[in-house]
């Protein structure tokens, strides 16, 4: 009996800790998933507010637990999130881990593994490096991240999703690691509506696909013809990217020229309850009226809950305000 009791005990209790969730000093709530792995998990209700480090690993209960996982398919690191370090061991990134965090650096440990669909939807970084044990870039994992530029893929990565990298508007350099080819999925930039109303795709034509050495003629047998700016192997052959000729930025907020003293404003990031644009806009000595809203893209604005809109605005675009945060709107 003794024997018995000794050989069961251990397994029931490892078996019983499976799905226990606790939360740690630092403020994090974690969960066992298996024996001696956690996963950082959401708190419940608006995500975690200010900076945080999710370490290597946890203390609970007199046992330590690799920290794994980052998220449980609810949002995790939201708005409210101003930084987060992740540290090496990490394998698994869930989908909604970084929705809409206010985070702008973000640097993936070399152990990850795995990056759920929408992990980064809407978050504010300029440059991102996917490690080399990624193999896959899912559905809508980078959505909306409007303010990344320069985007690095790891040499693992073997396929590249629906609308990946929709509405990443400022997407210029995009590297690549492989010498192989990624699949890249059809609308892997997304869709928009044409001022006819259709549905189309968006063509990457500001973005700069950057190489492996040997691996140009290959990319461009694959990827040639989906409407990238340029495919080059030498960083010295990246065009010149002027976006002044036709979008500008003052303060928060970005416009499209439309020809003559006319503009559309495309993008908003201040925040507040009752925001009011102005209906003109000063750039280089120049007046420009406000008349129009949105370029057939979601969300022009990104961080406000409120919003009157300028006298003067004629036209409100398809799409405006798809996924934002704005409450209520007072139309001129």
């Amino acid at each position: 009996i003794a024997i018995a009791m000794a050989m069961i005990m251990p397994v029931a209790a490892n078996a019983a800790d499976i799905g226990t969730n606790f939360t740690s000093t630092d403020g994090l709530k974690y969960r066992i998933i298996a024996e001696g792995e956690v996963a950082v998990v959401s708190n419940g209700y608006d995500g975690y507010r200010g900076e945080f480090n999710v370490p290597a690993s946890i203390e609970y209960d007199d046992a330590t637990y690799a920290v794994t996982t980052l998220g449980d398919g609810n949002d995790l690191f939201g708005q409210s999130t101003t930084a987060v370090t992740l540290s090496e061991g990490l394998t698994t990134i869930n989908s909604y881990a970084f929705s809409m965090a206010s985070i702008k650096e973000l640097e993936l440990p070399s152990t990850l593994t795995t990056i759920g669909g929408t992990a980064f939807f809407n978050i504010k970084i300029e440059t991102l490096t996917i490690p080399d044990k990624v193999s896959a870039i899912p559905a809508n994992c980078l959505y909306a991240c409007d303010a990344l530029y320069e985007l690095t893929l790891g040499s693992g990565v073997k396929s590249i999703g629906r609308a990946a990298f929709g509405n990443c508007k400022a997407l210029a350099i995009l590297n690549m690691k492989t010498t192989e080819p990624p699949t890249l999925d059809e609308v892997a930039f997304g869709t928009t509506i044409n001022d006819e109303g259709e549905t189309v795709t968006v063509q990457p034509t500001y973005v700069t696909v950057v190489v492996p050495e040997g691996s140009l003629e290959a990319y461009q047998e694959a990827w040639g013809e989906r409407g990238f700016m340029a495919i080059v192997d030498n960083e010295e052959d990246i065009p010149e990217i002027n976006p002044e000729e036709e979008t500008f930025t003052v303060n928060d907020y970005t416009y499209k020229k439309l020809g003559g003293n006319e503009v559309a404003m495309i993008a908003c990031t201040t925040a507040g309850s009752n925001i009011t644009p102005s209906p003109t806009t000063l750039y280089e000595g120049i007046a420009y009226n406000i008349t129009t809203l949105g370029g057939g893209t979601d969300r022009v604005f990104s961080q406000a809950t409120g919003v009157t809109l300028p006298e003067g605005l004629v036209t409100i675009k398809n799409k405006a305000f798809n996924n934002s945060t704005i409450q209520t709107v007072k139309l001129p």
